[in-house]
């Protein structure tokens, strides 16, 4: 089975992605600037509409601002902050990231982040889903980068293969699934649409998609962030919000659910990515 998570930006959002069948939700908010953490009303409210269906599930975005992923201790104690938060009201896991000014992962920051995730206490609580977002896709060395993100005990790596789109960065994503080895759930997101996502998924060996499901007004990346040189990137400052992105439309979520439900996993593809 191929999973299809929807980055859903609004409550509207949600209520697409849950009547058209997704089996994930990623809740954030202002997509143009590539996602930040939405409201805790709107979190509340999201995961009570969730609750109306007995198999989807619902991660949230954990970034307090646009820009880079380097933080300061201030901006990683209000991402803590956050994640204690959205266990206490039951999102089923969180998506994170961060990045040392070099670009690598910030193992200090992140480690950080992983305790506010209650996985050290005794008794322990239940489990968020650790999601490592598209920070990864602004790393120094994507390789290396994986075992670090795997040794800390994330579950999923959202990537689109350090290119702007996953279809572009399908052949490092193909790499980061037969690395990953079944280790970590290599999840190919940005560009993702009906018209591609079978090709992604066959010549990549992905089991999750990642996708917005909009019709927004152009085909730049949100803030244009990705479509930027590493080193430019890594350093960017917070960036204003430029532009709001529709909402999810549900006959586009359809379109894919019906396309990655006819998928036959070969046992040829797997053999090639062994998940």
């Amino acid at each position: 089975m191929v999973l299809v998570e929807i980055c859903a930006s609004s409550l509207e959002s949600v209520a697409a992605a849950i009547k058209a069948g997704a089996h994930r939700i990623e809740f954030c908010k202002d997509l143009e600037v590539g996602g930040l953490t939405p409201e805790y009303q709107n979190i509340e409210s999201a995961l009570r509409m969730i609750r109306t269906s007995k198999t989807i599930r619902m991660h949230v975005l954990i970034r307090p601002r646009p820009g880079n992923f380097c933080y300061s201790k201030a901006e990683v104690d209000r991402i803590c902050e956050d994640i204690k938060r959205c266990r206490e009201i039951g999102a089923d896991g969180v998506v994170i990231g961060a990045l040392t000014p070099g670009g690598d992962p910030d193992t200090k920051a992140l480690k950080q982040m992983l305790q506010a995730t209650g996985r050290t206490q005794q008794p322990r609580p239940p489990s968020l889903h650790l999601v490592f977002h598209r920070a990864f896709d602004v790393c120094r060395n994507p390789h290396q980068a994986l075992e670090v993100i795997i040794g800390l005990g994330f579950q999923t790596l959202l990537t689109s293969g350090l290119e702007q789109k996953a279809e572009e960065g399908m052949p490092l994503i193909a790499q980061l699934v037969k690395q990953a080895a079944g280790r970590i759930d290599i999840m190919a997101g940005s560009g993702v649409n009906p018209r591609n996502v079978l090709r992604i998924i066959e010549e990549t060996g992905v089991r999750t998609v990642h996708l917005s499901a909009t019709q927004a007004p152009d085909s730049k990346d949100p803030g244009h962030l990705f479509s930027l040189p590493l080193a430019v990137r890594r350093n960017l400052p917070p960036q204003p919000v430029l532009r709001t992105f529709p909402h999810s439309n549900e006959e586009i979520i359809r379109e894919v659910m019906a396309l990655v439900s006819t998928l036959k996993i070969t046992s040829h593809l797997l053999r090639q990515h062994p998940i």
